[in-house]
């Protein structure tokens, strides 16, 4: 889903002029800082649970799940710029 985020980040990005591309810019890069926050909570958790015994591996697709469905957003998002 990176890959995804990439392309539609880069087309919308294309259709700018230079104020709207350098306020698109700022913006994910704070979107950036709020997913990398998202995605370090969502794998202390599993760590936390794991360790616990309240969850096993296969609770880690379920994270995985979690973190696409947060970058998918975004894409959509993006999408409608």
């Amino acid at each position: 889903i990176d890959r995804l985020l990439n392309i539609v980040y880069n087309a919308t990005r294309r259709k700018m002029d230079s104020t709207g591309r350098n306020a698109l810019k700022a913006d994910q890069l704070k979107w950036l800082k709020q997913r990398d926050i998202f995605f370090a909570k969502k794998d202390a958790q599993f760590e936390q649970k794991t360790k616990s015994g309240e969850w096993g591996r296969d609770d880690r697709l379920i994270i995985y799940d979690e973190k696409a469905i947060f970058v998918e957003k975004r894409v959509e998002y993006l999408m409608t710029l």
